[in-house]
This record gives C-alpha cells, structure tokens and sequence, in this order.
C-alpha cells in the first residue's frame, strides 16, 4: 500500500464523532443532528424509525455540538417530559 498522496489532509484528528445515546428501558435512541436532537424507537421489525425531535433551545442548551453528557442530560429531561 503506498502513502497517502494527502499525508497531511486525513489525519485521526481532523474526524469528530456524534454520539449517540440509547435509554435501554425505553429502547429510545437519541443523537443530535444540526441543532436538534432526533428521538428515535424501534418497530417490531426492529429498524429504527424518527419518533420524535427538539432543539437544542427548547432545552435551554447553548452549546452547538453536545457532549456525551449533555446528550444524556436533555434526553433525561425530554423523557421525563413525554413518559407520564
């Protein structure tokens, strides 16, 4: 294999990763995507579909890419919102 002909293009830190989070009791996946959060549930087929979405100001969250941690923290709130 020779080297890359853009050495200095596609290094390991030029690549983020989005996290996404799953709430096992609830099987419902979130992840953000721009400055929304998408909710996502399984069928009985078992694909996930978009169950539902929000901004990230509908929670008051100023950051434009959430961490792990604060992914986790509106996905507490937006459950305890729609699981009543």
């Amino acid at each position: 294999m020779s080297p890359s002909p853009y050495p200095d293009r596609y290094q390991k830190d030029d690549f983020t990763t989005h996290v996404n989070i799953t709430h096992t009791p609830t099987g419902f996946k979130f992840y953000q995507a721009g400055a929304r959060i998408v909710v996502l549930q399984t069928g009985e087929d078992g694909i996930y579909r978009m169950f539902a979405d929000f901004t990230n100001n509908d929670l008051l969250i100023e950051h434009t890419v959430l961490t792990e941690a604060a992914l986790r923290k509106a996905a507490i709130v937006w459950l305890k919102d729609h699981l009543k």
